[in-house]
């Protein structure tokens, strides 16, 4: 699409706060004529993109079609504390073994 296609918007959306992280979001925007939507009338498709800078990810994204309906992804319980370090400990019983084949 081009910049001044009318078929395409984008729309800055705000910010909200999921567990204590702020997201900054976008709507964008794609509406289809009657004769390519495939339902005779003309349909708009959404799509939020919900962007937390602090951590380099989109936490939310959602997909609306009319055609399809509304899809969601979402990460959510964010928790931010070091793991155990027992959970990276090296088993007591683990060992090496060289499987090489003779030369």
């Amino acid at each position: 699409h081009t910049p001044k296609d009318p078929s395409f918007q984008q729309n800055e959306l705000g910010e909200q706060s999921i567990d204590g992280t702020i997201l900054r979001g976008i709507e964008k925007l794609h509406t289809l004529d009657a004769s390519s939507s495939g339902t005779g009338q003309p349909i708009t498709i959404a799509d939020e993109y919900w962007y937390s800078a602090e951590l380099s990810v989109y936490l939310i994204i959602k997909h609306n079609d009319p055609r399809t309906g509304e899809q969601i992804v979402a990460v959510t319980h964010i928790d931010r504390h070091e793991p155990p370090s027992v959970d990276f400990a090296v088993p007591a019983n683990y060992k090496l073994v060289d499987e090489t084949p003779p030369q």
